[in-house]
Parts: structure tokens; C-alpha cells; sequence
């Protein structure tokens, strides 16, 4: 069956309607307008202005799909984490104002920082041929949220944002963004939800990105961290090593990661 989350990408248009009947009509005018919108800057509006219909539908369709009390947390972490991002870039834009830092400056800055941790982290993974154990996945996980935290800590208190409450909410910020990454990348038990359950994977995938679509100044610097560039997944990078490690050189058209791709690529180009 296709998924919901298959009719964002431009194959899945002509599904629209069979496949959207738990979401309203504003939110079958919009998915469907979504393959057709001109510019960047309005296919960001209408996910922005109906985003909040789109992640309700996403999560009832996950709720089909895998009944489970981990569905209603992987949720509330995604809003603690736009929640407290919203909060975050709200410090650095007081900050930028009170030192007189041009914000093109500072997000030129930040994407650097991102650019030198990307470099850092892509060479602590392993080949795409050698999968790596669970427990080798885990701490994966946890050094690049690390090396996030890290970095952003250091760029925004060199920027004058006050340093306690900047670390409190940095470390609320990482402990639910693990949740969220834990949630989809490893499962005790049944193995990997990518691998086990990939509908419901990019359901929840494609719901997180929605919702922290409204803060796109951290969405971008995540996805360029993990090696998405406008062009897709960047050699040598997160993406493109679980790009070959799950599907080799070739990614089947229409799945769930090549409209991960599609999204990150739309993203990444606002």
C-alpha cells in the first residue's frame, strides 16, 4: 500500500485522494499542492500554515501501523525539541541584537561549526559495508548528539547568550532528540524500526521533520550535520553511509529514504 508519507514525494500525486481519507479536505488541497508549488519559499508556507493537520494524520496513520505507547512519546519529544529550539533561537537572536552581530553573520558562523563537525563525525563511522551492533549504533548516536550540543554551546556563548539556562535547555534539547533518534534507528528487541517497519519509520521520520519546519535555522544545521545537501545525501557523510549500508549504490524510487532525500533536499534549499 502506498503510505502517506510516499504521497509527498512526486511519484505519489496521483494517490492523493485514495489514500488521504482520515485527513480533511484542507489537508488533501494542500498535499496535493505541494508537488506543485513554484518556489521554495511557498512550499515552506503551506507546510508551515497546515503543518499542525499533516502531523495529526501522520501520527494516527503511525498509530495504524504500530499500536504502542512509544507512538505518543516519540510525539512529545518532537514537541519538546521545537519547543525548546523555538526558545533557543530566540536567545541567540536577543544576543545577536544586544552585541550588534549581523544574523547573516551568525548563521554563516553556525554552518561552518556544522560544516567542521560533519568532517569530524564522518570519519568515525564505518565503512557501509561492516553494519555495526547495536550497542555500536547507540554510541553513534550519542557522540554526534554530543558533538551537536557541544558545538552549539560553545558558538552561542561565545555570542553572549547567558550560559545556565542556555545549558539546561540544550540538555533537555539532546534528551528528547535522542529519544526521537533511538525511536527509529534501534529497537531492543525487534531490530531496527527502519529495517522492521520502514512505513512506519518515515511516517515518524516525515512527521518530525513537519513539525520542526517552523525552525528551520536548526533543521538545516541538523541535516547538514548528518551529510543531506541540496542535492541529496554529500559523499562520505551520515546520509550517504546509511544510504549503502541499507540499500547499497542503489536507492529504491519511491521508498521511504528516497523521500527522506526528497524532503531533506527540499529543506536544505529554503
Amino acid at each position: 500500500m502506498v503510505t502517506l508519507i510516499y504521497l509527498l514525494s512526486p511519484e505519489g500525486a496521483d494517490s492523493l485522494t485514495e489514500e488521504l481519507d482520515s485527513l480533511s479536505t484542507s489537508a488533501h488541497k494542500w498535499l496535493d499542492g505541494l508537488h506543485f508549488a513554484d518556489a521554495a519559499e511557498s512550499w515552506l508556507d503551506k507546510v508551515v500554515e497546515l503543518g499542525p493537520i499533516l502531523t495529526d494524520g501522520l501520527f494516527r496513520h503511525a498509530m495504524d501501523l504500530y499500536p504502542s505507547d512509544k507512538i505518543t512519546e516519540f510525539k512529545a519529544s518532537v514537541v519538546n525539541v521545537t519547543s525548546t529550539a523555538t526558545t533557543l533561537h530566540q536567545a541567540v537572536l536577543e544576543a545577536a541584537e544586544q552585541h550588534g552581530i549581523p544574523l547573516d553573520t551568525m548563521k554563516g558562523e553556525l554552518g561552518d561549526i556544522c560544516n567542521s563537525m560533519f568532517e569530524e563525525l564522518k570519519e568515525q563511522f564505518p565503512p557501509p559495508d561492516e553494519a555495526p551492533s547495536h550497542g555500536n549504533r547507540m554510541a553513534m548516536i550519542s557522540t554526534t548528539l554530543d558533538r551537536i550540543e557541544a558545538g552549539f554551546l560553545q558558538f552561542a556563548i561565545n555570542h553572549g547568550v547567558s550560559e545556565e539556562p542556555l545549558k539546561s535547555h540544550s540538555s533537555s534539547l539532546k534528551l528528547h532528540a535522542q529519544s526521537i533518534v533511538v525511536t527509529i534507528a534501534t529497537q531492543h528487541h525487534t531490530g531496527d524500526l527502519v529495517e522492521q517497519h520502514p512505513d512506519l519509520a518515515i511516517t515518524l521520520l516525515v512527521a518530525a521533520i513537519t513539525m520542526l519546519l517552523p525552525e528551520l535555522w536548526l533543521l538545516r544545521q541538523v541535516l547538514r550535520i548528518f551529510g543531506f545537501g541540496p542535492r541529496g545525501p554529500i559523499k562520505g557523510g551520515v546520509a550517504a553511509w546509511l544510504q549503502r549500508w541499507l540499500f547499497g549504490p542503489a536507492v529504491p524510487k519511491g521508498g521511504w529514504f528516497a523521500t527522506l532525500q526528497y524532503l531533506a533536499m527540499k529543506a536544505m534549499k529554503l
